[in-house]
């Protein structure tokens, strides 16, 4: 089965034509609805492919104009990301599927860089693999996540966010902002010690999600309280740096929870939590451009 054309398709609306072959290579008999989440996945464990789509509004906010849309509905979906992992299916061998840019399961990093003709722009380590080694291959973006011998595991296609913080100095956009910090939204932050993304957790737990339970999510949960906590104080003594390195501790210790819990952090749950830190931040009184993601820097999901 050849899918190695399915980044093509990345920015276009799931009522495209092209995507009736690909539904249909990947069993999924009936196309992809908004379901009022941030993301809407589908996927075919045992070819190891997955699908990210997003309402075609929220699209807009960080790529703008989709390339193809069949609706004026805003809730229309359009392909986000392309994901192809080897370990989706439990017997975690390799399917029968031809991959983008030729790449193959298990083959080095260096072989990655001869293919995709380019050297990784960033090395990561993490924990829920060993190495992340993203590639900027024109409008794509290009994660590989290799295992200890830098051999390929899995791979991630994503369209380049129009406005995102790669290349952008954080610190220095922040460091001038002091006089800019308020404590205005004093109850909107506070009430996101609450109103955040494990109310959406306890409710998948409750559906019978295996990947959440009671600690875990009560670990998340005191992880943001601390965030919220640390934003009310920066705001009080009108230290913008100290946004800055709320996010910071927040997110790094959001990466050990993560790679303590197997991966806790998956499409959806990124996606919320992304738009959970940003939305905290800007109600600091901070001024950033509204699709830049404050969180890139240290993310390891």
């Amino acid at each position: 089965m050849n899918l190695e054309q399915l980044p093509s398709l990345l920015g276009h609306s799931v009522y495209d034509p092209a995507f009736d072959g690909v539904l249909r290579a990947l069993a999924i008999n009936e196309r992809p609805e908004d379901n009022g989440t941030i993301a809407v996945d589908v996927s075919n464990k045992t070819l190891g492919v997955h699908l990210e789509f997003q309402a075609k509004e929220k699209f807009m906010v960080h790529h703008g104009s989709p390339k193809s849309t069949f609706s004026a509905k805003q809730d229309e979906l359009v392909l986000t990301a392309v994901t192809f992992d080897r370990n989706f299916t439990r017997l975690q061998k390799d399917a029968n599927v031809s991959l983008p840019f030729k790449l193959l399961y298990g083959e080095q990093g260096a072989t990655i860089c001869v293919k995709l003709k380019r050297k990784q722009y960033l090395k990561q380590n993490t924990g829920s693999f060993k190495y992340g080694w993203w590639f900027l291959l024109g409008e794509y973006e290009v994660l590989t996540a290799l295992d200890e011998n830098e051999s390929l595991l899995w791979f991630r296609v994503v369209l380049v966010n129009k406005n995102n913080s790669k290349g952008v100095d954080m610190q220095k956009m922040i460091r001038p902002q002091n006089l800019h910090l308020h404590t205005h939204h004093y109850k909107e932050l506070e009430s996101m010690k609450v109103v955040n993304p494990t109310l959406s957790w306890v409710l998948r737990m409750n559906e019978g999600d295996p990947t959440f339970t009671q600690k875990n999510i009560r670990e998340t949960a005191t992880i943001l309280e601390k965030f919220i906590d640390a934003l009310h104080q920066a705001c009080k003594e009108q230290k913008a740096l100290g946004v800055y390195n709320a996010v910071k501790k927040t997110i790094n210790n959001l990466n050990k929870l993560s790679r303590k819990y197997d991966c806790l952090i998956d499409n959806r749950e990124r996606e919320e939590l992304i738009l959970f830190v940003n939305d905290a931040v800007r109600l600091t009184g901070l001024q950033l451009e509204r699709s830049l993601d404050i969180t890139w820097e240290w993310r390891e999901w």
